[in-house]
């Protein structure tokens, strides 16, 4: 690590770096769907606190690399912890175990089922559930859109979980109010496109 970064890294405000981000560790969270049932213990038996620990390791030991002058340090310690959130949720260990009816009608066979992003499905009646499964498409369909902008992905999450205000949106993801207003222009833009492309496909 070059000595400019170890000096932002050691200059950083540590009282408030782990709150922030167990905070945002948790608002990620519950946006999950977890095979345990939990929102405290997620796939692999880690926890919240893990995730924070683990954002830190991967920025001292730069495992992930951080560019400073293109992201501040908290900015670069979120996105790494919901790059490890979405690892948790996609892991194996993550995936509901099912048993099912072999051909006898014997109970036994066992298939491995993801565990869906978004709000919890309903089981019951049919319709509702299918409702959630496209709900949980289109979830997917915009996330996959903003992928790898940290700040978009932020945005989405917000609107998803119904926040819709610039300044709750702000207050919930750390970005400035005159920056957010500029992030949902972008978004509508890429919603719109998303929009036309389901339109083509029909």
């Amino acid at each position: 690590m070059d000595r400019e970064k170890r000096h932002l890294i050691e200059d950083a405000d540590w009282d408030r770096l782990p709150l922030e981000l167990a905070k945002y560790a948790r608002w990620l969270i519950r946006r999950k769907r977890w095979r345990t049932g939990s929102g405290n213990i997620l796939a692999e038996g880690k926890c919240c606190e893990d995730l924070v620990q683990e954002a830190v390791k991967r920025a001292l030991d730069e495992t992930r690399k951080w560019d400073p002058t293109r992201v501040d340090l908290l900015m670069f310690l979120k996105g790494t912890v919901r790059s490890v959130v979405s690892h948790l949720a996609d892991c194996d260990d993550n995936k509901l175990t099912v048993l099912g009816l072999d051909d006898e009608g014997q109970l036994g066979r066992e298939r491995d089922e993801e565990v869906p992003f978004g709000p919890k499905p309903v089981p019951t009646p049919e319709e509702l559930v299918l409702a959630a499964e496209d709900e949980t498409r289109v979830y997917r369909m915009v996330l996959d859109a903003v992928q790898g902008k940290p700040e978009l992905e932020d945005i989405a999450l917000c609107l998803m979980d119904g926040v819709h205000k610039a300044r709750d949106i702000a207050e919930n993801t750390g970005i400035e109010i005159n920056r957010v207003y500029q992030l949902k222009r972008q978004f509508k833009t890429i919603l719109d496109s998303l929009a036309k492309k389901a339109e083509s496909c029909l």
